[in-house]
């Protein structure tokens, strides 16, 4: 992208030179892709920091979780579990269990409270 603005710069300040304009618009049209991608990255990175959550909501989140799980019916349990919960694997021979979650398991769980309070 500095490339091509530094072709453009040379561009604009001799712009009598025909070998300068014959690239000017694959110049143009990289330098609208690589803009097009920024502004795809930047709203990436808002929807990632939307999804951020910090140690006050998952404290919250699970403060009174067994009392929760308590009054749930096993539909309602087993929803909150997919929700939390990406993958468990088991090693056999070794005994060991692995649980993957969600990455955004405890952001959904507490929105999920926060709606059921309202």
């Amino acid at each position: 992208m500095r490339d091509d603005h530094a072709k453009l710069q040379a561009i604009v300040a001799n712009p009598n030179i025909a070998s300068n304009l014959s690239g000017l618009s694959e110049i143009q049209s990289r330098l609208e892709t690589a803009d097009r991608r920024s502004q795809q990255i930047t709203s990436e990175l808002a929807a990632l920091e939307a999804q951020k959550i910090d140690g006050q909501q998952i404290t919250n989140a699970l403060t009174d979780f067994d009392n929760l799980w308590q009054t749930l019916p096993p539909k309602e349990q087993v929803r909150l579990v997919h929700l939390l919960i990406d993958r468990v694997s088991f090693d056999g021979p070794g005994g060991n269990v692995a649980i993957t979650f969600h990455p955004t398991g405890l952001k959904s769980l507490t929105e999920n409270q926060l709606e059921h309070a309202q």
